[in-house]
This record gives structure tokens, sequence and C-alpha cells, in this order.
């Protein structure tokens, strides 16, 4: 009995395992939008440039599936601006060290002027670039009709 016992478990933990990693396969593509108004980025612009260079680093050299299939990154000053069309992220270790060199060039100091919601353009506009890339996609491929958007940084209703 504990030879069936333990074949049981070792088909638990095999279906299992096949469901985590097709889980990981299907993961949304990502629009990540960086807020980059002072004061806030002066703060953080440092901090966070070194922590998306180290995570893009560990995310295109590990094994296996990538966990974040496409990203496009934009940046929200005075006027948003998308500093990384769509991309694979697992091929594309060199666009995004060059994406982060360009995060690191933008003034950290300066006066903004808010005219509209400039966050919601860039959500907007990431979204018509990912219908974009959709439509120009072979039949039959794999990448999800849905994606993802964060913000990060900011808040330019609490100074």
């Amino acid at each position: 009995m504990n030879s069936r016992k333990t074949l049981s478990e070792a088909r638990r933990g095999n279906t299992a395992g096949k469901a985590h990693a097709t889980a990981h396969t299907w993961q949304l593509p990502q629009i990540l939008i960086i807020d980059v108004k002072p004061p806030f980025w002066a703060n953080t612009c440092s901090k966070l440039c070194e922590a998306l260079e180290n995570f893009f680093s560990l995310v295109c050299s590990l094994a296996g599936p990538c966990r974040i299939p496409l990203l496009s990154l934009y940046v929200v000053q005075n006027q948003h601006e998308c500093l990384l069309p769509f991309v694979q992220v697992k091929e594309s270790f060199p666009q995004l060290q060059t994406c982060i060199s360009e995060l690191r060039s933008l003034p950290r100091e300066g006066s903004f002027q808010q005219k509209g919601d400039r966050v919601m353009q860039a959500v907007q506009d990431g979204l018509q670039q990912f219908k974009q890339y959709i439509k120009h996609m072979p039949a039959g491929s794999s990448v999800n009709s849905s994606v993802e958007v964060r913000k990060g940084l900011g808040n330019s209703n609490s100074h």
C-alpha cells in the first residue's frame, strides 16, 4: 500500500508541477507607467533604476518560460512618453538596459505643470499600442489578449 500511496502522491505532485508551470506561461503582458514628477523622482530614481536593472537581469537569465512575456514602459512628467514599446522581455536585455539609462537621465528636479491626467493618457496610449501589437501577431500566437497596467511612484494629488 505504501507504494500505491507514494505513486498517488507522485501523480499529484506531477500534476501540480504542470499546473504551476502552465500558469506562468500565460502571464499577462505588462504596461509599466512610472510617474517621474518632482519631488518623488529625485528621491527614488537611483533606487528604482537599480531595482529594475537587477530584476531584468534576473528575468532574462532564468531558464524556462518567461514570467513576463511582453513589457512596455511609459514615463509621465509634463507629458507621457513611451520609453519601451512592447518587447519580449527574455530576448531584450540590451533594450531594457537602454530604457533604464533613459530613465536615469530624466531630470530629477524642476517644475511640473499638471495639464490633464497624463497617467490616464499613458494608459490609453499603452492600450492602443497593445491592440496594434496583437493585430500584427500571427494567427494561433500564444500572446494573451489582455494586458495588465501598473503605475509606479508619485501621486500628483499628494503635494
